[in-house]
């Protein structure tokens, strides 16, 4: 630090966060047909601050908000968003992290969107976009941890191969 523009006293404070908000970030939703989406900002705890202004670098969209659940929003799909959450009265107190959705999901992402595939078809399909969604039933469910797509296939009772043999 240096002081030498004018010839007289001051005073030098330093303030120190040692208690910065604590947030979490969460896909707040999905806008497909438009390419884009929108992010939950979970603020569990203030720390040192008595609210806070949530921002993204280039837009705030809250200020003097306290713990709770704030969307903001939309940003293009594949956009890496750096979330802000910073002390409205100290902007020196903050946290940061980073989200993006790489694609929309697609239409049999779900159990229940399942596409209907018969004898003699052969459908392409892909994983991109798709979410994990810990549907475990009879019908439904994958590997934890593994996103998933649905199809639906109603047999005649003769024998029947499924592949994904070159895939």
């Amino acid at each position: 630090f240096g002081f030498g523009t004018a010839t007289g006293t001051f005073d030098l404070s330093i303030s120190c966060c040692t208690n910065p908000p604590t947030f979490t970030l969460a896909d707040g939703g999905n806008n497909c047909p438009l390419a884009e989406f929108f992010i939950d900002v979970n603020i569990s705890a203030l720390g040192d601050v008595a609210s806070v202004d949530i921002s993204d670098g280039t837009t705030t969209y809250f200020t003097g908000v306290a713990a709770g659940t704030w969307r903001i929003g939309p940003y293009t799909t594949g956009q890496v968003v750096d979330v802000l959450v910073a002390g409205s009265a100290d902007p020196g107190c903050f946290a940061t992290d980073q989200f993006t959705i790489t694609a929309c999901p697609p239409v049999n992402d779900l159990c229940g969107g399942a596409l209907d595939i018969f004898c003699g078809q052969t459908l392409s399909g892909s994983t991109l976009g798709a979410t994990e969604t810990d549907e475990e039933t009879v019908t439904c469910g994958t590997a934890q941890g593994a996103p998933g797509v649905w199809y639906h296939f109603v047999g005649n009772g003769n024998p029947v191969t499924a592949s994904l043999c070159g895939s």
